[in-house]
């Protein structure tokens, strides 16, 4: 044993030392949010020339740290990431399909119990067509539908209005991450350039692409010294230290600030923009179509009735859609039309207003049909939302425990590894010490 012995013990501590250094920040950091674990690799250092006076031959120097590199999964990474967007589209689309649900309010107060109410009112008119308090009771049932038509209208208008803001947010997220997305690129390329390892800067780096991932489907491909970048559909949307805005205009779906050109619309920006552009109009639409064919028939069934006063039914409802649909304000409980004549016992015409809610429109349809049509579909929208929402959730989150097993702290790996290591740093402290005892023994005891 020689002075080559003390420098491969040498080595052998400094190895050891780097290693557990390294297992202590994994230890430390085992509950950080997108911490990838570290691992210290570890390659034979160079051989050393003999000492003259030793036989000709090489030997090993020992051991010498390469590098510490993160332990990810690039397959795992690019599968969970391909899914976000998905899975965050489909939550966002439950999220307004719930919301718009409640547009017809409750079965016991809402659009459709008021259109029940309205024809049951008809109804017992028709038993007592003289009574005033039931003409009056006729005029409020109408009231309280165009009510809930109106409140249904403005749940349907608030609900946009979040969707259009939810869909600016989406937007402005993407472009700010975009934007540190760059700058990391331009910290990671000047890092490996210097020979550095920007372990650090690689996971702020992974945690904004799976933020990205989240908002709108995007591609990567690895770029020189490093840096990555970032696709959404074939337009880059980070070109290595360059960041390209998206913008949204006053009309129509987001575009590329650089040259108008649209975004493909994947992820939550789609989920955004789908609401906004059909999913709301197509309900605002069909309450509009309720509100005129209510009018049609309710209108032109009562102007064919005379009432108290001997005139032809005026108008009962006024207004041309469900925002502005009311009762005729100027009608009052005895020019309710319940009769073919002035008679204050005749109720024919008040039987015929109760079954209006079945009476057949060209093209259209019923008014109770409509009304539980679009209730329907509100409700069965919600349900087969949740439903995607819950299914690709699951299969998002066993990416993620795929992911979080390779990247992640394992303590109990990580306790085991430092035994190992505190071992091994024992082990080439006593070959330091036995080299030193020796070469003492040599230059002390012998006189050489």
């Amino acid at each position: 044993m020689s002075s080559t012995s003390l420098q491969i013990g040498i080595s052998g501590v400094n190895a050891a030392r780097r290693a557990m250094e390294v297992i202590s920040e994994n230890i430390a950091n085992v509950n950080t949010d997108g911490y990838s674990r570290r691992r210290v690799e570890q390659a034979v250092m160079g051989r050393l020339a003999p000492m003259p006076s030793e036989v000709p031959r090489e030997i090993e120097a020992g051991v010498k740290i390469t590098g510490v590199t993160r332990l990810r999964d690039g397959v795992l990474d690019n599968a969970y990431r391909s899914q976000a967007a998905g899975v965050s589209g489909a939550e966002l689309r439950a999220e307004i399909a719930a919301r718009a649900e409640e547009v017809m309010g409750p079965l016991d107060s809402g659009v459709q119990d008021a259109l029940g109410a309205f024809w049951a009112s008809w109804e017992r008119l028709s038993a007592a067509p003289q009574d005033l308090a039931a003409r009056q009771e006729v005029l409020s049932s109408g009231e309280r539908l165009a009510t809930s038509l109106r409140a249904a209208s403005q749940q349907v208008h608030a609900l946009s209005d979040l969707v259009v803001g939810r869909g600016g947010d989406v937007v402005r997220q993407i472009n700010t991450y975009s934007d540190q997305l760059a700058k990391l690129n331009s910290q990671i390329g000047d890092a490996v350039f210097r020979g550095a390892a920007p372990n650090d800067l690689l996971d702020q780096r992974d945690v904004l692409l799976d933020k990205i991932a989240r908002l709108t489907t995007v591609t990567t491909s690895q770029g020189k010294d490093g840096v990555t970048n970032v696709y959404v559909g074939s337009f880059p949307l980070v070109d290595g230290i360059t960041a390209q805005e998206i913008v949204v205009p006053e009309t129509g779906g987001p575009v590329w600030g650089i040259n108008g050109y649209p975004v493909d619309l994947s992820g939550e920006l789609a989920a955004a923009h789908e609401a906004q552009t059909v999913t709301l109009p197509g309900i605002q639409d069909s309450l509009d179509q309720i509100a005129a064919a209510l009018r049609t028939v309710v209108n032109g069934q009562h102007a064919a009735g005379t009432d108290l006063e001997n005139n032809a039914g005026a108008d009962f409802f006024v207004g041309t859609t469900a925002a502005d649909i009311q009762v005729n304000t100027t009608l009052t409980p005895s020019q309710v039309a319940a009769g073919h004549s002035s008679a204050p016992a005749d109720n024919r015409n008040a039987l015929l207003m109760a079954r209006l809610g079945s009476q057949q429109l060209t093209g259209i349809g019923t008014v109770d049909g409509l009304t539980a049509t679009l209730a329907g579909r509100l409700g069965e929208s919600a349900a087969a939302t949740e439903q995607m929402s819950r299914v690709l959730t699951t299969g998002l989150a066993t990416l993620q425990d795929q992911r979080e097993s390779h990247m992640g702290v394992n303590l109990d790996e990580e306790l085991s590894d430092l035994v190992r290591y505190q071992r091994a740093y024992e082990a080439s402290a006593r070959v330091m010490q036995v080299a030193d005892e020796m070469l003492d023994r040599l230059i002390n005891r012998t006189g050489v």
